[in-house]
């Protein structure tokens, strides 16, 4: 419906410091006025703790108790996805070594995007302006096969 959360109006994000399971919850929809409101709530999971389902859950659960949510109804679709690392580490050569790795890849028409695709941090307003910037320098060139 292109509802915004009421409590937080236009927020691009939100950073919580209370018992939430989560510690950020991004807007997404903030960047895309014309896409279904979308939140991404990011967690981090010790070891031992909670299976995805249950993950899910309390995110859930959370984001009612944050006033991001009216009620669980408002949940048309969720997806948990745990990934082992989220943040790159430089080390030397680090550059050197992903541009031959991107040269690789565009000879076969693979292009690393975002934080985890191309390994460099940048906050989810870049990851949206990047990927913008190569739909306009390179989006003709794919459509076409």
């Amino acid at each position: 419906e292109g509802r915004r959360p009421p409590r937080f109006g236009a927020c691009h994000w939100v950073f919580f410091a209370g018992a939430e399971a989560f510690y950020r919850v991004t807007v997404m929809s903030a960047f895309r006025p014309e896409a279904p409101t979308t939140l991404v709530a990011e967690v981090t999971k010790k070891d031992g703790g909670p299976g995805p389902d249950a993950l899910a859950a309390d995110v859930v659960s959370g984001l009612v108790g944050a006033g991001l949510l009216a009620s669980e109804a408002d949940v048309e679709f969720s997806d948990c996805r745990l990934e082992r690392f989220t943040y790159p580490i430089p080390t030397v050569g680090m550059e050197a070594d992903r541009q031959r790795l991107e040269d690789s890849l565009a000879a076969r028409r693979l292009y690393l995007l975002g934080r985890s695709g191309r390994w460099d941090y940048v906050n989810t307003d870049g990851i949206f302006a990047r990927a913008d910037a190569f739909a306009a320098a390179r989006g003709a060139e794919l459509a076409g096969g």
